[in-house]
């Protein structure tokens, strides 16, 4: 009820605010057909979290900021460095393909990202794409894509924090030059002392407090090397401890990437890239130490005609991975694998209307070929007003655990004849916007087949599950004068056809709402979150929950800023899974200096 009131009470704040407005241009987004376009002009649901959002909201790592998308369910055991799984349209977290800088990130052993490790004061941007992408970067991109760019420093600039859980961060950046020749750096730091990561309910409950350590640099480069080409880079370095119940995990993982990009002969853009992303974890109390790598080659042709845009491309990469028993120092396995795929993607407007062709071909050493297309089609009613309907398959080529891990004891083993996993979604998309609001609605369906679930002869990884999702997301969006708000929903409804069980830990409901009030020297803002009932893994049901985090900035002299964060308001206490902890009614505080 106190939550209710208090939204309420900012809502009617904002609706005696001045409605004037000054037009501004849409977003633009590269991660949902790999080139340029406006994200009111893309046949695909996209959200965009740029460095200046990031800023606003003094949100501690990127879980916060993802949790209030429309379709994104996050999962994290424990605090800050606590595993953390993200769920997209509710298909399974390693049915997103992530992206930093345009380089592939996540395991090749476990075929998921750590978001744990990834500072936020090393992100500039993130785009969210909702929605199969696999015809476009092959495997893993049932559920949608999310490409993190790294932080571009424009000039130099340093944030000190302190706050709850004896949380201590710092972070410094520099940048210099223009859009043609750039380079930037960013530092970070952060030391959280933390909470038990597990209450009486877990399996391994020890009340001590189990902290979280984090040290990362980021650089990135431009250089227009001709008239027509720029060579550019990135590289990204994070070194994590996390403490749990058991122990601890150290964690360290690499990107970097570098490509040519510019005009060809008769009308063509080029982008020739090569990509490195490796990650190493070590868990000394379980007696394991994995490391995988992956590399990458990709050369993209596009060309925008009259007779409508055309992009091609061709991948090839490379996938390692290892795995060591530090009791014995022998190594469990080694494994290596390649891929080869060929893509192409047709869009056109004609009219009213607009259609998109895409098709992949991808061709894999260990588990063979595979197809995978989407078909999209929109219609402009007017320049505010359009809607959009499209149809695609994807896939997920099984990790190299599932493949080849000899298990523990001969349980839970990886199976080199699994099959990847396939999925056909469908989606309708209706948008609106003018230059003060915009609101949109989309309604998806997947049918996901061949799932793997070690429920094979002594538990041996094998294709058997079928899933169903279906759902519908609403985004509004506003900013009238000095007060911006958003409030999206998500309601869907999975099942798992083997057993007719909702999928786990995916909530059949979530809304998020966010307003913020601009002043003269600063801003205040609030963020509330619900999130409905979700089964568990080992059954039973965790409850629903709400929480309400308010934010502001003030800038009390020429280039300094004081900023803060109160988590939790009203201290709910809730589960985001069974026999873990989540933060208590916290707060932060800190100051920047920017020129």
């Amino acid at each position: 009820m106190q939550l209710t009131t208090v939204f309420l009470a900012l809502s009617s704040s904002w609706a005696a605010a001045d409605t004037s407005e000054v037009a501004t241009q849409p977003p633009i987004t590269v991660t949902a057909t790999r080139t340029e376009q406006a994200i009111t002009d893309t046949l695909a649901a996209v959200s965009i979290i740029d460095r200046d959002r990031i800023d606003q909201s003094v949100a501690q790592d990127l879980v916060d900021l993802l949790r209030l998308e429309p379709g994104v369910d996050i999962v994290r055991s424990g605090g800050s460095g606590g595993q953390t799984s993200v769920f997209l349209r509710g298909t399974n977290s390693n049915h997103v393909l992530v992206l930093i800088d345009g380089v592939r990130v996540a395991s090749t052993l476990t075929g998921a990202f750590n978001w744990e490790n990834l500072p936020v004061a090393q992100i500039e941007r993130v785009e969210i794409v909702r929605g199969p992408r696999a015809s476009y970067y092959g495997s893993d991109a049932i559920g949608g894509v999310i490409e993190v760019t790294t932080r571009q420093a424009e000039n130099f600039g340093a944030r000190a924090q302190l706050g709850s859980f004896d949380t201590v961060r710092g972070s410094t950046w520099f940048g210099a030059g223009d859009d043609s020749n750039h380079f930037s750096t960013a530092l970070s730091y952060a030391n959280v002392g933390g909470f038990s990561s597990q209450n009486s309910g877990g399996f391994s409950y020890d009340a001590d407090d189990d902290g979280y350590r984090n040290r990362a640099l980021s650089t990135r480069f431009a250089n227009q090397v001709s008239d027509s080409q720029t060579l550019s880079g990135s590289i990204l370095y994070s070194n994590g401890r996390n403490e749990f119940d058991q122990g601890v995990s150290d964690q360290v993982n690499k990107v970097a990437g570098v490509a040519l990009s510019g005009n060809l002969a008769a009308q063509w853009n080029h982008r020739l890239s090569l990509g490195y992303a490796a990650g190493d974890l070590e868990t000394p109390v379980f007696g394991s130490d994995v490391s995988s790598s992956r590399t990458t080659l990709d050369w993209l042709l596009s060309t925008d005609r009259q007779w409508g845009a055309l992009t091609v491309g061709i991948n090839w990469m490379d996938e390692r991975g290892r795995e060591n028993d530090t009791f014995t120092a022998a190594t469990v396995y080694s494994v290596d694998r390649n891929n080869v795929g060929l893509f192409g993607a047709y869009q056109r407007h004609l009219g009213q209307h607009q259609v998109e062709l895409s098709a992949r071909y991808d061709d894999n050493s260990e588990f063979g070929d595979h197809l995978t297309g989407q078909a999209a089609w929109g219609y402009h009613f007017s320049n505010q007003l359009n809607a959009f309907a499209s149809v695609g398959t994807a896939f997920r080529s099984p990790s190299l655990s599932e493949q080849f891990s000899p298990g523990f004891f001969g349980l839970f083993a990886g199976n080199p004849n699994l099959d990847p996993e396939r999925s056909t979604s469908a989606e309708l998309g209706l948008r609106w916007a003018n230059d003060s609001q915009s609101v949109s609605g989309n309604i998806f369906h997947s049918d996901i087949k061949d799932l793997i679930a070690f429920s094979g002869v002594d538990f041996q990884a094998i294709n058997i599950n079928k899933a169903q999702i279906q759902g519908l997301e609403l985004d509004w969006q506003s900013r009238f004068g000095a007060y911006v708000s958003r409030v999206a929903l998500t309601v869907q409804d999975t099942e798992n056809k083997a057993t007719g069980a909702e999928l786990v830990r995916r909530p059949k409901s979530k809304a998020a709402a966010t307003l913020s009030r601009q002043f003269a020297l600063g801003e205040l803002g609030a963020e509330l979150l619900y999130v409905g009932k979700r089964d568990e893994i080992f059954g039973g049901e965790l409850g629903d929950y709400t929480v309400l985090n308010l934010t502001g900035q003030w800038s009390f002299a020429r280039h300094w800023q004081l900023e803060g964060r109160v988590e939790n308001l009203f201290d709910e206490s809730y589960e985001v899974a069974a026999g873990f902890n989540t933060p208590e009614r916290s707060a932060w505080l800190g100051v920047v200096f920017s020129q």
